[in-house]
């Protein structure tokens, strides 16, 4: 079989993705012939090592090994090279899937030897959580941020989603929202003790250590606002 890497900007709907393969493949993540390695900080060489030694040994009870990343945007490039012979040639009926929010983050070597499967109704289910999230009250986006666990992809997908609607929609509402959601725990930026001063007229505030960065003055910039 060919490894795949599953690809949307929202985590839920690779999770989704997911339980149908495993569901397909008759396991569940806590088989023992499943090693399903949940959004780790980073995944290098020693990790890709487990995944080789776990691939090497003969499965116990399903029809072969599997091996789920959600989150493969966190491999390092060592990593990637060391799975490289891997994904290339997979025990027989070897089920890998890799999870992303987009194909910038693996290498073209990587890309080359899996199938690359763009899931379906991403942008939709997006756009369906702005929109309920744009008409919740501000208590209830602190609760939906809150039990994010990928909060920057989502910060990126929302991103995304502003620069295709921002125009033609109300701006005081969307950027009101999008910086409650920055208050809310959504945020990125550089660290405080390393930024350029040309940036100051686009930092919104700072939490953290970290710089949170006004999307208000950066689309305005863009020509989006």
């Amino acid at each position: 079989m060919v490894a795949k890497i599953l690809i949307s900007p929202l985590i839920q709907t690779r999770q989704e993705a997911i339980n149908k393969f495993l569901k397909d493949f008759k396991v569940k993540k806590e088989h023992p012939d499943v090693l399903y390695i949940e959004q780790p900080e980073k995944l290098g060489v020693e990790q890709a090592k487990k995944i080789k030694a776990f691939l090497s040994t003969k499965p116990y009870q399903a029809e072969g090994k599997v091996v789920i990343l959600e989150d493969g945007s966190v491999l390092t490039d060592e990593a990637q090279n060391s799975l490289l012979k891997t994904l290339e040639e997979l025990p027989e009926k070897t089920l890998f899937i890799i999870g992303a929010g987009s194909e910038n983050s693996f290498l073209p070597t990587v890309l080359s030897r899996c199938e690359i499967v763009m899931l379906e109704g991403a942008a939709g289910v997006l756009n369906d959580v702005v929109r309920k999230l744009i008409n919740s009250t501000l208590k209830e986006r602190f609760a939906y941020i809150e039990e994010l666990k990928d909060k920057d992809q989502f910060l990126k997908s929302l991103v995304q989603y502003f620069h295709q609607n921002l125009a033609s929609h109300p701006e005081d509402v969307h950027v009101n929202f999008l910086k409650e959601l920055l208050e809310a725990g959504c945020h990125f930026g550089h660290q405080t003790n390393r930024w350029h001063p040309k940036a100051a007229s686009f930092i919104y505030g700072s939490r953290d250590g970290v710089h949170i960065i006004d999307l208000a003055k950066k689309c305005s910039v863009d020509g989006i606002g």
